[in-house]
C-alpha cells in the first residue's frame, strides 16, 4: 500500500513539474505597474518606560502599500502608472504600450485589464488616464518603536506611493507582432464598460 501511495505521489509530482515546464512556453500578456522603491522617514511620540519622547524611524519595503486594481479599486487609486506587456515563449519580455515614459504627474496612465484574441493575435485593454496622487496612511506607534507602550496611538505620514486619480478610460486594441495599438469608440469618464474589454467577434 505504501509503496502503491509512493507511486502515485512520484507520478503527481511528475505530471505537474512537466504541466509548469509546458506552461513556462506559453507566451502571455500582462499589466507591470512601478514598485514603491523609496524609503521614508516616520517621526511621532512614543511611550517607553513611561515617558512619552520623539522618535524616527526610516522604513523600508513600501511597496507593501501599493495597490493593484481589486473589487474595492475598480476604476481608480490604483498603482500608476501601468505598461502593457507581452512575454513571450522564449522569455523575451517587450512593451505593447508604454505609459511610463510617458507619464507625469498631472498627466498619467495606466494599462489594464489585457484580453487577447481567440486568434492570439491582438489584444483588447482598457487605459485609465489622470493625474497620480501621493498616498497616506495611519502608521501606529509600536512601528516607530516596537516597544512603544501607547499602541493605540498613531500618526498620520504621507507615503512616496503613487496612485491614479482616474479621470476617464478607453478601450485600446493592439496587435502582438507590431505593437501598434489604436483607441476605439470614445473616451469615457470612469465607467464600467471600458472594465474588462472581452472579444465577440
Amino acid at each position: 500500500m505504501r509503496q502503491s501511495a509512493r507511486s502515485i505521489l512520484g507520478l503527481s509530482i511528475t505530471l505537474l513539474l512537466a504541466s509548469a515546464e509546458a506552461l513556462a512556453d506559453v507566451p502571455i500578456v500582462y499589466a507591470r505597474c512601478k514598485r514603491t522603491d523609496a524609503n521614508l522617514t516616520v517621526t511621532g511620540e512614543v511611550v517607553l518606560g513611561g515617558v512619552r519622547q520623539t522618535k524616527s524611524r526610516t522604513m523600508r519595503g513600501l511597496d507593501v502599500y501599493d495597490v493593484l486594481p481589486d473589487v474595492v479599486h475598480f476604476f481608480s487609486g490604483f498603482s500608476a502608472p501601468c505598461d502593457l506587456m507581452h512575454r513571450d515563449a522564449n522569455g523575451l519580455e517587450r512593451v505593447l504600450y508604454d505609459c511610463s515614459s510617458k507619464s507625469t504627474p498631472k498627466a498619467a496612465c495606466a494599462a489594464l485589464d489585457p484580453s487577447v484574441s481567440f486568434d492570439g493575435k491582438r489584444v483588447a485593454f482598457a487605459v485609465f488616464r489622470g493625474p497620480l496622487q501621493k498616498s497616506s496612511d495611519d502608521i501606529y506607534a509600536p512601528v516607530i518603536d516596537p516597544k512603544a507602550s501607547n499602541a493605540a496611538e498613531y500618526f498620520r505620514h504621507a507615503l512616496p506611493n503613487q496612485v491614479l486619480a482616474s479621470t476617464e478610460s478607453r478601450l485600446h486594441i493592439v496587435d502582438i507582432a507590431s505593437a501598434k495599438s489604436k483607441a476605439t469608440g470614445r473616451a469615457v469618464s470612469v465607467y464600467p464598460e471600458t472594465k474588462n474589454p472581452y472579444w465577440n467577434n
